[in-house]
């Protein structure tokens, strides 16, 4: 996947793959699906590995980071595992009777983190989820929501994550309105556009603003 500057770059693929179906163009048909099988498994289970990655500086360091990711997958699992091992640690711990209960509530801190995005045209705060927005294809909740930001954030000071709490208000700020407005929306392309003078839903709602004023305090 691409952009006709050759600027953006991404690649999907897995190593046992077999490419299924292409994309193509001509004077008598046409399709936009592209598509791949993982390879037969044989009785029993197995894993498949499906990489995906991307680049802001072209196809060839997209490439390099698919590369990377397939050759040293374990290493990388392994890092991750230890990463959120260490995180669950160094937050509030529930011990509770039932098992089912206290694993829900230690996936809910892992969800939370994972909200984290750090855009390098914008900076690091809290996306709002990840799914597609409506009945299209559209990621529009792996935006920066101002309100759902904020409501996360007292979540996470209740876990004493409040590193994290820090991070998405500094965001919010960078971004305030000179009257003082929280922003509402900020979308991960914000600067490939005029976003806060073009559109409007940078601040479309208010809630934000008092919902800082209750997360600073």
């Amino acid at each position: 996947m691409g952009d006709e500057q050759k600027k953006f770059a991404a690649l999907i693929g897995s190593p046992s793959a077999v490419l299924a179906s292409e994309e193509y163009f001509n004077n008598y048909s046409s399709s936009r699906e592209n598509s791949f099988l993982l390879g037969p498994t044989a009785k029993g289970r197995k894993t498949k590995l499906i990489v995906l990655a991307a680049s802001l500086n072209g196809r060839q360091e997209a490439e390099q980071a698919f590369r990377q990711i397939t050759h040293h997958y374990s290493d990388l699992w392994h890092d991750s595992a230890e990463y959120y091992r260490r995180y669950l640690n160094e937050t509030v711990r529930l011990e509770l009777p039932d098992s089912r209960l206290e694993q829900a509530y230690d996936w809910a801190r892992i969800s939370m983190l994972q909200g984290m995005v750090s855009n390098p045209y914008l900076g690091t705060s809290l996306v709002a989820g990840y799914r597609t927005s409506g009945s299209d294809e559209r990621p529009g909740f792996a935006w920066f929501f101002g309100r759902d930001a904020l409501w996360t954030a007292f979540a996470l000071n209740a876990e004493g994550a409040f590193a994290s709490t820090r991070t998405a208000l500094e965001f919010l700020s960078h971004y305030q309105r000179s009257d003082g407005k929280i922003p509402h929306e900020i979308a991960q392309t914000a600067t490939l556009v005029r976003w806060f003078q073009d559109y409007p839903y940078a601040f479309a709602s208010a809630d934000a603003t008092p919902l800082y004023i209750a997360a600073r305090d």
